[in-house]
């Protein structure tokens, strides 16, 4: 390496003939070397490791476990402070259910509390803070949002999608120190896995400003590929192209490879643990109780997101649709066919964000769309079958179980894919998804060692590539990261074992010893 790009790859005796009087000299041990790992598709902040309580799994495994940290919260700050937590999972909760304002009332009469779920599109408050946002028994759903109600008609306290923000408008925000410092932990956390470029999942001109703040400071040590989240109306959309296109003009210079202004996040349907994600057939409560009637449904309009797909794509813009149900992703790919038949220009990349389940016939468009246009690139999260799969099982139901993200049929088809962690829903490390992706299995196997099948399971040195140089291209980063080749840049990752040999298990607990970025080390772990 050299000026932090790789000059050579070899053996021993092949680089050792290149050293020359002042060339430092790294033994590695034998320890196998892969390119710095990317992350497709992730919120890169850890600010609620800062401002928040810890409400996921194994911090906490029980709805108890989660009150008590509240009523400890309770008792350093004043009454009528916020209390507020993050990445609770009713799949890993003992209880095997939402929280609800009743749970959270004794220990918290006199702060409002909002405990945001792990996918950060559902969470749940004490009465308190309903009271505050005026949420009551008359309250109506919102568009696109479900206050959830007892059997009276009155709020448990779990609200979702749009429904949320009758409540989290109210919480002060975290301070832009307290956002740096947010950036800053998450280079560290994902450092500490291997990781040197990330697709960031969505953000506004704030969050923007904070990332060229953190890299004035020499505080953002990953390359970060940032995405503006869509408005949900159209009008608002205009404005957003000319924001993009004046920190891309602003930026290029002096943000090179290390931050780049990416392209546009829009979010399309809701979510599996909340059962919104619009899917064709019925959602099940649990494991043979169907949610009769319940289908889920688009969270923004449909003919808006239509048109929205068309302007950002004629105006040359990448964007990456979250879209997790078959009906979704059927209607995410109806508005692409049809952007791309007004204005048939290829190269764009758009991707399909978390992809979960879809049909047959949805694999044949995304060959069809990818082999013309090179659109339709499904960015997955393996790690959710591991560490959301024991409520994803019971949610989907055995004849859609079988077909959640769907691996081998993209590999068998030759579809391009990329892998990510959707940080913070699940922790950061690739080596989770990367033993999902083999073993399809569930961390607490609720539902038995194999709810989801073995047929779309892959083998390790694919799932590699899904997190390297397949999800390097949807970055359009290529040409730079995602391989270790001359002129490429010295992103790299040294690991306790070889990937392709590792069992489900040892992929799950393979340790990165070592990290850089750009030649520099910016990871080392103890001992190594």
């Amino acid at each position: 390496m050299t000026e932090g790009r790789v000059v050579a790859l070899g053996d021993t005796r092949e680089l050792l003939s290149l050293v020359a009087p002042h060339t430092e000299v790294l033994d590695l041990g034998g320890h196998p070397v892969t390119p710095g790992l990317v992350d497709s598709h992730c919120h890169f902040s850890a600010v609620h490791e800062i401002v928040t309580i810890d409400a996921a799994y194994p911090s906490v495994g029980s709805i108890k476990e989660i009150a008590a940290k509240v009523r400890e919260r309770t008792a350093t700050v004043p009454p009528g402070t916020w209390i507020v937590g993050t990445g609770w999972n009713e799949g890993t909760l003992a209880e095997r259910r939402y929280i609800v304002a009743a749970d959270l009332d004794t220990v918290s009469p006199d702060h409002p509390v909002w405990l945001s779920h792990a996918s950060e599109c559902y969470g749940a408050g004490n009465s308190l803070a309903l009271r505050l946002a005026g949420v009551q028994s008359s309250t109506t759903d919102p568009p696109h949002g479900r206050i959830e109600r007892d059997e009276e008609g009155r709020p448990t306290g779990v609200l979702i999608d749009a429904a949320q923000l009758a409540v989290t408008r109210l919480i002060p925000p975290p301070s832009q120190e307290d956002r740096i410092r947010g950036v800053a932990r998450a280079c560290e956390l994902f450092h500490a896995e291997g990781v040197t470029s990330v697709k960031d999942g969505g953000g506004d001109a704030q969050r923007w400003e904070d990332y060229l703040l953190a890299l004035e400071r020499g505080l953002l040590g990953i390359r970060t590929f940032f995405m503006w989240e869509a408005p949900r109306e159209l009008a608002p959309c205009n404005a957003l192209l000319g924001h993009i296109a004046g920190a891309k003009a602003s930026s290029a210079a002096r943000t090179g490879h290390q931050l780049m202004c990416g392209g546009v996040k829009i979010y399309l349907d809701g979510t599996t643990g909340a059962r919104t994600a619009w899917v064709y057939d019925d959602w099940y409560e649990g494991p043979g109780i169907l949610d009769g009637g319940n289908k889920g449904y688009p969270v923004v309009d449909a003919d808006v997101f239509r048109d929205q797909a068309k302007l950002f794509h004629s105006n040359g813009i990448h964007m990456s649709v979250h879209c997790i149900g078959d009906r979704a992703i059927d209607f995410c790919l109806d508005c692409y066919e049809e952007a791309l038949a007004e204005n048939p220009v290829a190269g764009l990349r758009h991707g399909l964000i978390h992809c979960h389940i879809p049909t047959h016939e949805a694999l044949d468009r995304i060959v069809e769309l990818q082999r013309r246009f090179d659109v339709a690139v499904p960015e997955t999260q393996p790690t959710f079958l591991w560490f959301l799969g024991d409520y994803y099982a019971a949610n989907f139901g055995p004849a859609r179980n079988s077909r959640l993200f769907p691996l081998r049929s993209y590999s068998m088809r030759g579809i391009n894919w990329t892998a990510g962690s959707d940080y913070p829903v699940t922790p950061s490390g690739p080596r989770y998804g990367i033993a999902a992706a083999m073993c399809r299995q569930t961390l607490l196997n609720r539902y038995g060692p194999h709810p989801f099948g073995v047929q779309e399971a892959i083998g390790p040195l694919e799932a590699l590539a899904a997190y390297s140089s397949q999800a390097a291209r949807q970055l359009f980063l290529e040409d730079w990261v995602g391989s270790l080749t001359p002129g490429k840049y010295a992103d790299l990752a040294v690991w306790e074992r070889d990937f392709g040999t590792v069992t489900p298990e040892e992929a799950r607990e393979n340790r990165c010893l070592l990290t850089m970025v750009g030649g520099r080390e910016v990871y080392r772990r103890h001992g190594f």
